[in-house]
């Protein structure tokens, strides 16, 4: 269920599915999901921070984790339990140039939201050609209190140069496993 635009999606009616939501929308979708045996959601896209009642709906019918940008944080209470992963798309120039307009440290926002927040982790999307960027932004992680977990950059927009996945993740590999055997306790893929 994607509950932070204006539509909700459900598996049933096909991922690009869209109508105008209602939260009656939401509480048919549960009752649907919970009748079909659905027990696990994620929630990715349409920002979830901003739709915090309908998030709140989610947590308490199914187990939950959620995706966001980090700009808005989640907060705790009522959501004590909730897994968040915060994207990241490289260092602070990188991820404004990628995710920023050029213009926001989406990053540096997210750091400050989540620091120490034991529910957050980073979900770093690395391009091939950003590998000398793993190390300082997986200590910026760690120093924030935070855990990391990586995703592996797939250039659909066919952007090309440093994010062309054609060049391969040779050195990205590398650079993670360097950054595992740095902070092991902070990395969560082996």
């Amino acid at each position: 269920c994607n509950i932070g635009c204006e539509g909700c999606y459900s598996f049933a009616e096909g991922l690009d599915a869209h109508r105008a939501a209602r939260h009656a929308d939401l509480d048919e979708f549960i009752v649907r999901e919970l009748a079909r045996g659905t027990n696990f959601v994620t929630v990715v896209g349409g920002e979830p921070s901003l739709e915090l009642d309908r998030l709140k709906k989610l947590y308490d019918a199914f187990r939950l984790s959620v995706a966001t940008n980090g700009l808005k944080r989640i907060p705790h209470e009522g959501f004590e339990d909730l897994p968040i992963g915060v994207s990241v798309w490289g260092d602070h120039e990188t991820d404004k140039k990628l995710r920023g307009g050029g213009r926001l440290d989406v990053f540096e926002e997210a750091l400050r939201n989540y620091a120490g927040d034991p529910r957050a982790f980073f979900y770093y999307t690395v391009a091939p050609g950003y590998a000398n960027e793993v190390e300082g932004v997986v200590a910026r992680c760690v120093e924030n209190g935070n855990r990391v977990l990586f995703n592996f950059y797939g250039d659909l927009e066919h952007r090309g140069g440093r994010l062309d996945y054609a060049q391969g993740f040779t050195a990205v590999r590398d650079a993670i496993d360097a950054a595992i055997d740095r902070h092991p306790e902070h990395v969560l893929m082996t």
